[in-house]
């Protein structure tokens, strides 16, 4: 009876040990690879789509007439800009050509003196990502490539009328912005005056006549300085029914805070034209000026009478 008894569990015994999961080699090895083969699978041709597609997006925008993040297209009149985005960050005059600046849209236009748009500028973040061999990989071989400056521009002429450019700093090798262009006008400009200039207007009840008097004397002077000097002053704009609000002869502690504070109220910009001497004093007052997206400019260093001064002073800075 023991004897039998021994038997039974010697093969009992034995059954244990053959099923045991630790001594299953099969069953071991089957449960390692997928862990190998998760750490060393390579990134699949489906993970790089998306660098190599948007590229492509930029052109079959431009090919429409478009720039990123921009729903309007070339040739549309800038006052149609005005009207759904509002008034821009800055205006800028290049030859007898317009360029309005939308910073929180990363979009800049530039347009004739008739409003048609022929350039779209677009600087959104992600373009910054963009290397030329990431461009020329998806779009292929540039049309033609130009070097202004430090900046590479490596064009594509889409069709008869667009150009689509990447404008790329050489220091960063990445692309700053691109632009949507047009190649010809639609209208004939042959007749716009060159030396657009626009007359300063406006009157006050506080002047005295005297005071009135240099103002008008101010303003000629002003007038025949913008013609001699065209590429250097300007008194022009898109020619609309708009008012500049400026301020002279600040920062000051109080006035200034004040008029920042109203404006940014309101939602309107300013332009502070401040004294140097003032600006050593109260920096801070203009950096919160220019923070609130207010153009800061120059009223001089110390506030001399520059019509009285001859122009090795005025050089010279005394």
């Amino acid at each position: 009876m023991k004897r039998n008894l021994w038997i039974l569990v010697f093969f009992y015994l034995i059954i244990l040990v053959s099923c045991s999961p630790g001594l299953d080699t099969s069953s071991s090895k089957s449960n390692q690879e997928p862990k190998e083969d998760i750490i060393s699978d390579p990134p699949t041709k489906e993970e790089s789509k998306p660098s190599d597609s948007f590229p492509k997006q930029i052109r079959d925008l431009a090919l429409n007439g478009k720039g990123l993040n921009s729903e309007f297209t070339l040739k549309t009149n800038i006052q149609r800009v005005y009207e759904n985005w509002g008034d821009p960050n800055y205006t800028d005059k290049y030859n007898e050509n317009f360029y309005v600046t939308y910073e929180q849209r990363g979009i800049t236009f530039g347009f004739y003196e008739h409003g048609e748009i022929f350039d779209i500028r677009s600087y959104d973040e992600k373009l910054q990502s963009l290397t030329y061999d990431e461009i020329s990989s998806a779009l292929g071989k540039p049309t033609d490539t130009r070097r202004v400056n430090d900046e590479s521009i490596y064009v594509y002429k889409l069709n008869e009328e667009i150009e689509l450019k990447f404008i790329i700093p050489n220091k960063s090798g990445k692309v700053d912005h691109t632009s949507v262009f047009l190649t010809q006008k639609n209208v004939d400009t042959s007749n716009i005056n060159k030396d657009y200039i626009l007359e300063i207007k406006g009157t006050s009840d506080n002047l005295s006549k005297k005071a009135w008097t240099n103002m008008q004397k101010s303003r000629e002077e002003m007038f025949a300085l913008a013609k001699s000097y065209p590429k250097n002053i300007f008194l022009n704009g898109s020619n609309q029914k708009k008012v500049a609000l400026t301020f002279d002869d600040g920062p000051d502690k109080t006035v200034t805070p004040a008029i920042i504070d109203i404006l940014a109220q309101y939602n309107v910009k300013g332009n502070f034209f401040f004294i140097g001497e003032k600006v050593r004093l109260y920096p801070e007052i203009v950096k919160t000026a220019f923070d609130n997206g207010n153009l800061v400019l120059s009223h001089s260093y110390y506030h001399n009478d520059l019509s009285k001064s001859g122009k090795e002073d005025i050089t010279s800075n005394k």
